[in-house]
């Protein structure tokens, strides 16, 4: 089933009364499996400001305990692109592949990876099912390095047709 802004506005009501009603693990169940519709997007800013919002109700969240209680205090965290954002990722490789990606995707466009930490206190969210180790945070609360710590740029192609050949 293709999720649509009036069954993503269904999921968060669905979260807040989990919540409401004392549930907050089922509560923190469902956020966790509607974030990624949410963060998208598509999903327009409304969506996405009810759910950090519920995000930060039920902080913190996660669908591996194991995992977050391995994290220590101040986390490394990695992101590609712009700094204002949610998304981080506490595993470089994956935050180096998707400044590939945006940079393909935006043809040739420079695309930083920028790194800094947080405190485990910060952190909204932490999610590992997707396998991107993503920690949700604002990113007001990541201290950010001075400089990226790579910046990956696609070559754009250059057209082959409609150019003469040198005798």
């Amino acid at each position: 089933m293709r999720r649509t802004r009036g069954t993503l506005s269904n999921a968060l009501v669905d979260v807040w009364r989990l919540s409401a009603s004392g549930r907050p693990d089922e509560a923190r169940a469902k956020l966790l499996r509607t974030w990624s519709v949410a963060a998208d997007v598509l999903a327009g800013e409304q969506a996405v400001y009810v759910a950090l919002r519920l995000l930060e109700r039920l902080a913190p969240s996660t669908d591996d305990r194991a995992a977050w209680e391995r994290l220590p205090d101040e986390i490394a965290v990695y992101r590609a692109g712009m700094l204002e954002g949610f998304a981080w990722t506490t595993n470089r490789e994956v935050a180096e592949a998707l400044a590939r990606r945006l940079s393909m995707d935006n043809l040739g466009e420079r695309v930083p990876v920028r790194s800094g930490t947080i405190a485990k206190q910060d952190v909204l969210a932490y999610v590992t099912g997707y396998g991107e180790d993503e920690i949700i945070a604002r990113w007001e609360r990541v201290t950010m390095s001075d400089e990226p710590v790579s910046v990956h740029t696609v070559p754009t192609p250059v057209p082959t047709s409609g150019v003469e050949k040198p005798d």
